[in-house]
């Protein structure tokens, strides 16, 4: 890995006299294309194993960033024919993945963007549709993942976020849930004292965290939401809380006055006509000065279903897992950690075969510190897989895509592996 910094990126660049690649072809690619061509860095190719985003109508990103869509994108076979020393910018978020396979290949010149990143004014560089608080989440998630390859080496536990499910009640019955709440017969709200408790050993372990998800189903169906949000703001760790919304329910009494807290930001999902009190809950927060983002996504990913056993080889659930943008979203449900929330809900309707390894259980008091750390650092470091893999149709960028918010009248059924708590 290059050392640098924004003062001397050219003159390295230049001195090799090879050309510049961004491995990755979503915001941090392109707000690195962007720092590095004020930088007088000419970057020469976009490097995407995903043969659809080859083609660069199909990437997002590329009418954020002037000047993106005209580079040429290249496969990683391709990568591989420029030579040992050209100089690539590993800027996507599957570094942990990535980098090794750029050892095993010996390249030589291998960069992260997080210098680069290091900007004050990132809000400035990006003129796309997302929220700036929303590119700085995205930014601040790559930095955490470069940490992580030093953390494997020094024993230090720190959690990009942590997926608090406080409830599996929700006001739609979406039939492409990916946290799989449209096949809960009869929803609960958590129960709160496991879930402080849970939270307190989570908390006491851990060397840092950058930002807590409370989600359902609906947050704002639990009415006990407050107390969640105000024991997450009383750890004073200086974490991001978000509020994940539907658009659907207007916060009132305490869940409203917690969303006051400074560093609490609600996330409003926009499905259109189903989020029919989305525009009131945007005008609400304005008038209450509470922080907010709102997005409207066009399609979700086909990985809301429970899927039959499928008997894939350990090299494609290998694959289907490293790819997996939900692979790094540890989950706490009902006293246990989880690696992603298909896993969490899928095992904890009885949908998934249960497997220790792929969990860890906070309300077991014969558990040490020291144990408690180690087995979350495993879970959160040294997984290749996971047993709800091989139920799962996985999430990359090559998967299919369904409907926004498509709704079902009907529970939907699955085959039952396992006896539910």
């Amino acid at each position: 890995m290059i050392k640098y910094d924004r003062s001397n990126i050219k003159k390295i660049i230049d001195e090799t006299g090879e050309k510049v690649v961004l491995l990755g072809a979503g915001n941090i690619s392109g707000l690195t294309f962007k720092i590095l061509s004020d930088l007088g860095v000419t970057v020469d190719y976009l490097c995407e194993n995903d043969e659809r985003r080859r083609n660069i109508s199909n990437i997002r990103e590329v009418k954020d960033y002037q000047g993106f869509k005209d580079l040429k994108v290249i496969s990683y076979e391709e990568l591989k024919n420029l030579g040992k020393k050209v100089n690539i910018f590993l800027s996507n978020q599957y570094i942990k993945y990535l980098l090794p396979k750029l050892e095993e290949d010996n390249f030589q010149n291998i960069f992260f963007s997080t210098e680069l990143l290091k900007h004050k004014n990132l809000d400035e560089i990006y003129k796309g549709g997302l929220h700036p608080l929303k590119i700085k989440r995205i930014v601040d998630y790559y930095c955490e993942m470069t940490k992580k390859m030093d953390y494997l080496k020094s024993n230090h536990l720190s959690l990009k976020t942590l997926d608090v499910q406080i409830t599996e009640r929700c006001s739609l019955k979406c039939k492409d849930c990916s946290n799989l709440m449209q096949y809960y017969t009869k929803p609960q709200n958590a129960e709160m004292e496991d879930l402080f408790v849970s939270l307190d050993k989570i908390m006491s372990v851990i060397d840092s965290i950058d930002e807590f998800r409370v989600l359902g189903g609906d947050p704002f169906m639990n009415k006990e939401m407050y107390k969640v949000i105000n024991k997450l703001d009383a750890y004073n760790s200086g974490a991001r809380i978000a509020i994940y919304t539907n658009g659907q329910i207007i916060p009132k009494g305490e869940n409203l006055e917690c969303l006051r807290k400074k560093n609490v930001i609600l996330e409003i999902s926009n499905y259109g006509n189903i989020s029919r009190n989305h525009d009131k809950i945007v005008k609400l927060c304005e008038d209450e000065k509470i922080s907010y983002s709102t997005f409207k996504l066009e399609k979700w990913d086909d990985c809301g279903r429970i899927m039959p056993y499928s008997n894939k080889s350990e090299k494609e659930l290998k694959h289907l897992f490293s790819n997996c943008c939900n692979s790094d979203l540890i989950s706490l449900l009902d006293g246990k950690l989880y690696r992603c929330p298909f896993s969490a809900n899928g095992t904890h309707l009885g949908a998934i075969p249960k497997n220790p390894n792929d969990t860890v259980n906070l309300l077991n008091k014969d558990l040490s510190k020291n144990e408690l750390k180690k087995e979350i650092f495993n879970l959160y470091f040294n997984k290749d897989y996971l047993t709800a893999c091989s139920y799962c149709n996985g999430r990359d960028y090559s998967s299919k895509h369904v409907p926004v918010a498509a709704q079902t009248r009907e529970i939907m059924t699955f085959a039952k592996v396992n006896k539910t708590n």
